[in-house]
């Protein structure tokens, strides 16, 4: 294991919180569907915008849980390709691990996993496989720095997930994602660069292309499901991922309401 990576201790200001649910009791939700009716495909609907923000606004409890299993699932900082990248990581006492990196999408953390990761890192059954768990957050995510420069792409997030399992000591991996986190899991098991270290990627949802190389009669009935979602998503939902990839300055603006590091 690299002697560059450091711990890393979670502290979010009281005062934050304070503010975080100030601005949330104190926001303006619409009254009505300006066309009633709406689809999912037309954006978030009046009622499921009006649900979500007060039950966050009376309870916040994502940063004390943090810090009660800081202890045993080990946050800390590496520097890789001049990015700053928090995970957490738990290795397992099996002799036969296998380790996977857990990746998060384009709206979630790392902390989606802690209630799993001890069930894959100790597993309740002794057939059952044991997994080093690895869960990053992607650059500009969560705790992680953003690149301070033009040009970052998926790829290279990609090369600091490949870097960061390999500073750890793991030669081979796996990986599991769904939403944006596929789209950076797909990099190390496509790329030639990076194959020989990715076995295999699980996938919960792929709104990115299969891979043109497979035929239909060569995909499970699930499969053949995941891809005409993922055209759907493609078609009719891209909308958000086309503005976080030409117009990040915009989110800066959207999550300074947001907790930050």
């Amino acid at each position: 294991m690299s002697s560059d990576i450091k711990p890393f201790t979670t502290s979010v200001p009281p005062s934050t919180i304070d503010s975080m649910q100030t601005n949330l009791r104190a926001t303006a939700y619409l009254t009505a569907d300006h066309v009633p009716g709406l689809e999912r495909d037309y954006g978030i609907s009046t009622q499921l915008g009006s649900s979500i923000a007060p039950p966050l606004a009376k309870q916040f409890f994502m940063v004390s849980k943090l810090t009660t299993r800081q202890h045993h699932l080990l946050p800390i900082h590496d520097q890789i390709e001049n990015v700053t990248i928090y995970f957490v990581h738990q290795r397992s006492h099996s002799l036969v691990a296998v380790p996977i990196f857990r990746m998060h999408g384009s709206s979630g953390i790392f902390y989606k996993f802690s209630d799993i990761t001890p069930l894959l890192v100790s597993p309740t059954k002794n057939e059952y496989q044991a997994f080093h768990v690895l869960g990053p957050s992607l650059p500009g995510f969560c705790f992680s720095i953003a690149p301070l420069h033009r040009g970052w792409s998926i790829r290279r997030s990609a090369c600091v997930v490949d870097d960061l399992v390999l500073c750890l000591g793991f030669g081979k991996s796996c990986g599991r994602a769904g939403d944006m986190g596929q789209f950076v899991s797909r990099k190390p098991g496509v790329s030639s660069k990076y194959a020989s270290h990715c076995r295999r990627i699980h996938l919960n949802y792929c709104p990115d292309a299969l891979l043109e190389n497979l035929k239909d009669s060569e995909l499970a009935p699930r499969e053949k499901s995941c891809g005409e979602n993922g055209l759907k998503w493609r078609i009719q939902l891209i909308g958000d991922a086309v503005r976080k990839r030409t117009r990040p300055q915009t989110l800066n603006w959207m999550l300074q309401r947001s907790v930050q590091p």
